[in-house]
């Protein structure tokens, strides 16, 4: 059985105070989330879902502050701040079902609670349960883009963000309209 290499930086402990820009396409890029209309997006159903649970965020993560966010036809690109992941509170102790030298491997490779892999799988989760639950065959890329931000980069990308849907056909995960069709 073969492991996906991950795509986040080796030196970084995703856990640890920082803003992020996230990107998350959906599969083949189908338009769920709705349409570009005059410079505008028009969400879908599954856009609506989208963007509400994005906003839910902080409420399931209280160490997460939420900036800029926009909902595309086939993505989704936001602004996401952890604050600071010690105040995350751990269950009561499991004890391991599996060899200490697996257990250890296991803990090494898993993401931590406060983990910016963890936050967006758990929203990816959510709005394709959600979604399905609406009678749509949904499904999202695997994995996400994440880029960390350095100083002097949040108004710039802040712009890009907010600027998105006007410049919808020069973007780079534009496609024609496909996909979401129907209403339900």
């Amino acid at each position: 059985m073969g492991y996906r290499v991950s795509k986040r930086l080796t030196t970084r402990d995703y856990r640890q105070p920082g803003q992020y820009f996230v990107t998350i396409c959906t599969y083949q890029r189908a338009h769920f989330f709705g349409r570009i209309r005059e410079g505008e997006m028009a969400l879908s159903p599954a856009g609506q879902v989208a963007w509400d649970y994005w906003h839910e965020i902080p409420q399931h993560h209280a160490m997460v502050r939420l900036g800029t966010f926009v909902v595309m036809p086939n993505h989704i690109h936001g602004l996401l701040e952890i604050l600071d992941s010690n105040t995350a509170r751990w269950g009561p102790k499991m004890r391991p079902m599996a060899e200490p030298d697996t257990v250890q491997f296991l803990s090494q490779i898993s993401p931590k609670v406060g983990d910016l892999s963890l936050i967006i799988r758990g929203y990816k989760g959510a709005v394709t349960r959600t979604v399905r639950e609406k009678g749509y065959d949904f499904a999202w890329q695997k994995s996400f883009h994440d880029h960390v931000l350095r100083e002097g980069e949040a108004e710039r990308i802040r712009n890009y963000i907010v600027n998105n849907p006007k410049n919808w056909e020069e973007d780079g995960f534009y496609t024609p309209d496909v996909g979401w069709d129907k209403e339900k």
